[in-house]
């Protein structure tokens, strides 16, 4: 359900790493409204918004991303947070791109037991980012790049520590599996699942069970 906020806060618009991070505009999605945090007058004012970095294609490059941190209001007063945009890539690597689709999907994750940063805003129609798009909580971490077989984390770790980042993987996933979707509200996913075959076009019947 979108509400109308206050977003994070305005970046220069010559700054070509600002991205969609370049307008000030009015936009959110949530339970709570926010705004930005203004300081005392007897303080020397930060942008709401700051520390923009850009995250290269080698890690998560199916969507562009901006790592940065902001300044804003809700119901529980101010706050600083560090944040993460995911936006739509003028040129993708996918022949369909659903923001809003990835963004109710890690909303309904939150809380299930499984790793899920909070999500906080969506701009599924770009109005306010320039680029569709959402904003989330930052989780600090080490990720592998796209190339992770030859390179990154994974490929440098020990014998015994990729052991440990596998098996966390494929208890994470049986986890994912073993979740009621039903009761997160994810029926929505549920027509998603079916396909074509491509030399007849008929429906494969595949859906979820």
């Amino acid at each position: 359900m979108e509400t109308d906020a206050e977003t994070i806060g305005q970046r220069n618009r010559q700054d070509p790493a600002a991205g969609p991070l370049c307008r000030h505009s009015r936009a959110g999605v949530g339970p709570e409204t926010r705004t930005p945090h203004r300081r005392p007058s007897g303080r020397r004012r930060r942008r709401p918004v700051w520390d923009v970095r850009q995250v290269g294609t080698a890690a998560g490059g199916s969507n562009g991303t901006l790592l940065f941190r902001a300044a804003f209001t809700t119901a529980a007063g101010a706050q600083e947070r560090e944040l993460v945009l995911r936006f739509l890539p003028v040129e993708g690597l996918f022949h369909a791109y659903d923001v809003a689709g990835q963004f109710n999907l890690q909303r309904a994750l939150e809380g299930a037991g499984v790793p899920a940063p909070p999500q906080l805003w969506l701009d599924s129609e770009g109005r306010h980012l320039q680029r569709p798009g959402y904003v989330m909580a930052m989780v600090r971490g080490v990720g592998p790049p796209m190339t992770w077989m030859t390179s990154g984390v994974i490929a440098e770790a020990t014998p015994d520590g990729r052991r440990r980042m596998t098996t966390s993987y494929v208890h994470t996933l049986a986890k994912l599996h073993a979740l009621d979707w039903r009761a997160l509200g994810l029926e929505w996913l549920e027509k998603r699942a079916e396909g074509r075959v491509p030399s007849n076009g008929k429906s494969t019947g595949i859906g979820i069970r």
